[in-house]
């Protein structure tokens, strides 16, 4: 497993900054970059310098499939680019816009 467990935690100052819509987009690993990958593997939310940083040191580590999260969910794997949003959809979310 990787060291993104053992990240250090938020300090009470963080906690008391009101947290905007984009605040559950944060990387799991450094809290502080946008969200972009999912690794299954991990149940870890990365961004992508953490991601090179957490899977490129082991070569087990790089065999871990990571997905691009839904730009409307943010919960699942993006299986769908919708050209006219300009964005990445689960098919949960592809289904319930489109």
């Amino acid at each position: 497993m990787a060291d993104f467990m053992n990240a250090p935690p938020k300090s009470e100052e963080q906690d008391d900054v009101p947290k905007s819509p984009l605040s559950s987009r944060l990387c799991d690993y450094c809290n502080q970059a946008t969200v972009v990958l999912y690794c299954r593997a991990d149940s870890a939310r990365l961004c992508l310098a953490c991601d090179r940083e957490v899977h490129s040191p082991n070569q087990l580590f790089t065999k871990h499939t990571r997905w691009l999260l839904c730009d409307a969910c943010d919960a699942s794997p993006a299986s769908i680019f919708c050209e006219t949003e300009r964005s990445v959809l689960c098919q949960n979310c592809d289904w319930e816009t489109h």
